[in-house]
């Protein structure tokens, strides 16, 4: 049997019949084809949204390249992964796009995301908290995210939910990263009880909010 690697490399140099792939050369199983057609489309999703987004920069196209280069063997790894990889560039600019839509300092998103999960797209909590900022799949479920570890929407829904809770609480930063840590519930019912867990993360993000607003 052929292996990933060999099959793809047949279907990217098939011969090209009226246009299109000859499909007795394209011989990828189904799953397969699909998961690749999966990622290219997240991928491609992402790139429109931030041109609607007027977020015009010279590094998508870099970064387009970059993905075009990628070959057979790293396609593979990345299905085993789960995605594409993302460079802190491209993270920083859906970040920027996010922050001007919800009207949220970017840095106090950045410093959310670090303190979350250090900017690992693919992390996952023991809780089952998911992506770059941490959503459970409750909330990415009501922030219509349909994929928490596509960057684009879990950056856009995780800053509209933070947008939410700095509404919620008249900007207060404090009870706003209390919440988003703990839940609402828990802030609201029991405010003088808040964990040491979370004591610590409001602590942490509020230090990462300084460092980042330090380097303007």
């Amino acid at each position: 049997m052929k292996s990933f690697d060999k099959l793809l490399k047949d279907a990217t140099n098939a011969p090209k019949v009226g246009g299109d792939l000859s499909i007795k050369a394209l011989s990828l199983d189904k799953d397969r084809l699909r998961q690749l057609v999966h990622i290219i489309r997240l991928q491609m999703n992402e790139h429109l949204f931030q041109v609607l987004a007027e977020d015009y920069n010279y590094d998508n196209f870099w970064r387009i390249g970059n993905l075009l280069r990628l070959d057979a063997s790293k396609i593979q790894h990345l299905f085993r992964k789960g995605g594409m990889p993302q460079s802190r560039e491209y993270l920083g600019h859906i970040i920027d796009n996010a922050s001007k839509r919800y009207g949220v300092d970017p840095f106090l998103v950045r410093a959310v995301i670090k303190a979350e999960s250090d900017f690992d797209v693919y992390s996952t909590s023991s809780k089952g908290a998911m992506g770059l900022m941490q959503l459970m799949p409750e909330t990415a479920k009501e922030l219509g995210v349909k994929n928490p570890y596509a960057p684009f929407e879990n950056i856009m829904g995780g800053t509209r939910y933070l947008k939410g809770l700095l509404d919620r609480y008249k900007g207060d930063i404090t009870l706003a990263l209390a919440a988003y840590n703990w839940g609402m519930a828990h802030v609201e019912r029991n405010p003088e009880k808040l964990p040491q867990e979370t004591r610590s993360y409001i602590i942490r993000v509020n230090k990462y909010y300084r460092e980042a607003k330090s380097y303007i």
